[in-house]
């Protein structure tokens, strides 16, 4: 059986000690029922070594819902979902069940979210020299006017490509065309 993670929705948490709103994420099986909910809880200390770690200052938690933050923790969650599917600790035993995903302030996990949180990892960047190329271009770019591995490619830069709503390839839909 395969299962699908899907972004669910931004929840308000029911502890004031975690970020919030937190992200929710629903695990479908092939058919499309619901076999339960993913949790992503950040406890106000592991944001706080994280804003650190990263050096983002935390005006009473604001800066940790900046694009750069977010962006770390859904692709923590949806490894770490998908770690658990692997280990199978997931899905839960009960479809109504909601997960809870903690990121703790342990220096492990901090370290992985703030990894996460550097340069955008698309398969679609393509490097030549010094040179950044996006290779899924918009029809409308009329910069796109080189060839690279065969697609249409056109100058980009890395505050650009961060920037794109294209999602960084390890948490995009298998199924985007």
């Amino acid at each position: 059986m395969s299962v699908r993670i899907e972004f669910d929705d931004w929840v308000d948490a029911s502890s004031h000690d975690v970020w919030s709103p937190t992200p929710r994420f629903r695990l479908r099986n092939d058919s499309g029922e619901s076999l339960g909910l993913v949790v992503v809880l950040l406890s106000r200390t592991a944001e706080a070594v994280l804003l650190n770690k990263l050096g983002l200052d935390d005006e009473f938690g604001k800066s940790a819902h900046s694009d750069v933050v977010v962006r770390a923790i859904l692709r923590y969650a949806v490894q770490e979902i998908e770690r658990g599917l692997q280990q199978g600790t997931l899905p839960p035993e009960n479809p109504t069940y909601a997960y809870e995903l903690r990121i703790s302030s342990d220096s492990e996990d901090i370290a992985r979210v703030a990894r996460l949180a550097g340069d955008k990892e698309c398969d679609y960047q393509a490097t030549e020299g010094r040179d950044l190329y996006c290779r899924a271009p918009a029809a409308s770019d009329n910069t796109a006017r080189f060839i690279i591995g065969g697609r249409t490619a056109a100058p980009t830069s890395v505050p650009l490509c961060r920037a794109c709503a294209l999602p960084d390839t390890d948490y995009l839909c298998s199924s985007f065309s």
